[in-house]
């Protein structure tokens, strides 16, 4: 419920595999990886995604048009990363493609920019809440919950164990 349309591919998808997807536009992940390594934005097209040769299992999502936004934060394609330890936010950031481009990875040429916890949305903090509740259990757990904003709503995207820090000029360090 709180994630856009996602299913497990073990293998190279058949078309009826694909029609549980409902847009044209599909993303493909890798079940593990960091730096938006692996992801592909392409049509929900059996044989397309077939000559990707991709290392399956693999995740198929719904693509979500980001284009309008994170309301009253920023306008145009994005993401929203909230980061969390022991089930509180301690830093939230948003990023965005370089030009012309839809994954917001920073290691892909995408850029960050630092919220205050008094400036993430309201609906992203109870996603986030949401989250980790199903996590109560790991007493020190760190992870990042990335949101996005299509048509208003929002989705989670994803989370990651590994959380990384966004370095606005990483030769300082």
């Amino acid at each position: 419920e709180l994630c856009a349309k996602t299913i497990r591919l073990e293998a190279s998808p058949t078309a009826e595999q694909l029609a549980v997807l409902t847009t044209d536009r599909i993303v493909l992940k890798p079940l593990s990886d960091s730096g938006g390594k692996g992801i592909h934005i392409v049509p929900k097209d059996p044989k397309e995604i077939a000559n990707l040769d991709l290392p399956y299992p693999y995740i198929a999502q719904n693509f979500l048009d980001t284009s309008t936004g994170i309301p009253g934060i920023c306008t145009g394609p994005h993401d929203l990363r909230l980061m969390t330890a022991g089930g509180k936010l301690i830093t939230a950031y948003f990023r965005r493609p370089p030009k012309g481009g839809l994954l917001a990875n920073i290691s892909l040429g995408g850029s960050a920019e630092d919220l205050t916890n008094e400036q993430v949305p309201a609906d992203a903090l109870a996603i986030m809440e949401q989250v980790d509740q199903q996590f109560t259990h790991f007493p020190h757990r760190l992870y990042t919950v990335d949101v996005l904003y299509a048509e208003g709503k929002p989705y989670l995207c994803e989370l990651n164990d590994k959380p990384g820090f966004p370095l606005v000029d990483q030769t300082d360090y």
